[in-house]
């Protein structure tokens, strides 16, 4: 499967998605930058992804958006809609979830120079800052925002969270943990 970019050819530089739902907020900015969408298929000088360090909390979104987007029917194994959803996918859902390492090793294959985000609250003003130096003038800022509650979230944050269900949390923490070790000895764009 081919991933997709947006890209700044006469810079070298392109953006690889990670995450979701925060970079249709970043992708319509690089539209209107004139960056165009393809995929991942040349060399690039730079290639920037961004990186959420809370790993749970990014499975837990991915789990959620994939179960909206789902037509899935209780089968019986749990009383609540989203939870039996969450049981039908053997809990860790790895068949709808990703590992963020596993783009980066991607970027790696098309770029010498892969910089990476992480997702705090000065996001914006860092791609701004980095996109600058490059060259790029823009108007990222500081109002980029992820959603990371709704109901589904806090369904399944307290579900994890009941003693009984410890068994699912280690598995999804097995799951994660080539992730999670992936993330906190990353490199992270710095000004």
């Amino acid at each position: 499967m081919a991933t997709k970019i947006f890209s700044k050819d006469s810079h070298g530089i392109a953006f690889m998605p990670v995450m979701d739902n925060l970079e249709n907020s970043i992708t319509t900015q690089l539209l209107d930058m004139e960056w165009r969408e393809t995929v991942l298929e040349n060399n690039y000088k730079k290639i920037f992804l961004i990186l959420d360090d809370n790993v749970m909390i990014r499975w837990i979104r991915q789990v959620c958006r994939q179960y909206s987007m789902s037509s899935h029917k209780n089968i019986g194994l749990h009383h609540n809609d989203f939870i039996d959803f969450l049981l039908y996918n053997k809990i860790t859902c790895n068949k709808i979830t990703d590992h963020q390492k596993d783009y980066y090793e991607q970027a790696k294959n098309f770029s010498k120079n892969v910089i990476l985000f992480k997702l705090t609250n000065k996001l914006g003003y860092m791609i701004n800052h980095f996109l600058y130096d490059n060259g790029i003038p823009n108007k990222f800022n500081n109002l980029l925002q992820l959603d990371n509650e709704n109901k589904n979230s806090l369904i399944l944050k307290k579900f994890l969270d009941e003693d009984i269900n410890k068994p699912y949390l280690d598995k999804i923490k097995h799951y994660l943990n080539n992730d999670i070790d992936f993330v906190e000895g990353a490199k992270f764009y710095a000004r």
